[in-house]
């Protein structure tokens, strides 16, 4: 019941529940462009190299911060998960949980954390690490090569900045 739409990126098939697409803040458009981005990067990045949280972050980035979930009206997920410092290591977000608010957290951190990225060090070095991960660089050399610090150094950054913000 959370989703709105889903990509099967090796059928190069999208999935929209076209009876809730067009809610706030949802559109086709959008959802379309978010899914279409999951069908994109799995065609040029392996499996493999393409943690959960970054495709689903990538992805809510193209489209604007939309994603294809709904989440409830409880947009602060990951604001409580701040204050009660129960934030999720991406280590453990190369799948998504199942439970429901697990989930819903594991969304907002990584739109959280590519925008982090993004503000702090500019689209390009996005663009930069996908391409890396295509020519199949992993995700922590991807990051150490643009940015020049350990993925973990840059989530305990990214972490900090939320805590100061909280």
């Amino acid at each position: 019941d959370l989703i709105v739409a889903y990509a099967i990126p090796i059928k190069n098939s999208v999935f929209i529940d076209t009876s809730r697409v067009f809610t706030k803040p949802f559109s086709l458009e959008t959802t379309l462009k978010h899914e279409l981005c999951h069908i994109m990067l799995h065609q040029n990045i392996d499996y493999s190299n393409l943690p959960r949280w970054f495709d689903e972050g990538i992805c809510q980035w193209v489209s604007g911060g939309i994603s294809e979930i709904i989440s409830n009206q409880d947009n602060n997920v990951l604001e409580k998960a701040i204050l009660s410092d129960k934030l999720i290591s991406f280590q453990s977000l190369y799948r998504f949980p199942e439970e429901r608010n697990s989930v819903l957290l594991a969304y907002q951190e990584s739109k959280s954390f590519i925008e982090y990225v993004s503000e702090k060090y500019g689209d390009n070095v996005l663009r930069k690490i996908i391409k890396n991960l295509s020519s199949g660089r992993n995700i922590n050399e991807s990051f150490y090569e643009n940015i020049s610090i350990s993925l973990y150094q840059l989530e305990q950054n990214w972490q900090s900045s939320l805590k100061k913000k909280h």
